[in-house]
This record gives structure tokens, C-alpha cells and sequence, in this order.
């Protein structure tokens, strides 16, 4: 999976892109009646739609540093993102944004249980 721009509404921000130990997440927040929204849109590979229509679910990790944890929504999107959502490396080369990188900080994912 890879994290693209989730496009309008919403001011686009990117998150971690300083911070070496964490792919940087890119989103776009919004403002509603002072509850913040981030999104974010998560583009699927072929073989990950594949193993997706062959039964496999989606899997989510969240961090919380032993704070409580926020409101999570997941939901598929009602279409496809315009291909020039996509980046490429000509940007900042994301590739593999949006997680912790586990391994880094010593955490676990949901495939060592």
C-alpha cells in the first residue's frame, strides 16, 4: 500500500517528514466546528487487490505511545484516485510512507503474533 495525496477538501500537510525513524505521511486537514480531520488515502498494489478479492483483510497498526487512543475510521473510497495523485519520485519519493517503521523503535507488527 502506498499513501497518496487524498486530494480536496482540506489543507495538504505532511506528517514525520523530518523525522528520520518514521515514513512520512501525507494528508490533507480539515476543520470541522473545531473537531480536526486528517485524512489520508492508502492506493493499493495489483497484488495487494489481488489478495484482497482472494479473502485477505487490511491490517492497522496504531501507535500510541501508551496515550489513549483516538477516533479511527477506515472505509474504502466511493472511486479510484485521478492518476496525478500518485507520486512518484520525482517528489519526495514515497514509496513507503505512513508507518512507523516497527522495527526502528522496537515495536511489533501485527504479523509477529
Amino acid at each position: 500500500m502506498n499513501p497518496i495525496d487524498p486530494g480536496p477538501p482540506g489543507e495538504l500537510s505532511v506528517y514525520a517528514e523530518e523525522q528520520p525513524e518514521y515514513y512520512p505521511l501525507i494528508t490533507r486537514v480539515t476543520d470541522r466546528n473545531h473537531m480536526i480531520i486528517l485524512r489520508t488515502r492508502w492506493q493499493l498494489t495489483d497484488e495487494e487487490r489481488r489478495q484482497v478479492a482472494e479473502g485477505a483483510d487490511i491490517l492497522l497498526d496504531v501507535t500510541t505511545f501508551g496515550q489513549p487512543l483516538q477516533p479511527l475510521s477506515m472505509r474504502l473510497s466511493e472511486e479510484p484516485a485521478p492518476v496525478e495523485a500518485v507520486r512518484d519520485d520525482s517528489g519526495v519519493g514515497w514509496e513507503r510512507i505512513g508507518v512507523a517503521d516497527p522495527d526502528h523503535y522496537g515495536g511489533s507488527t501485527a504479523d509477529d503474533s
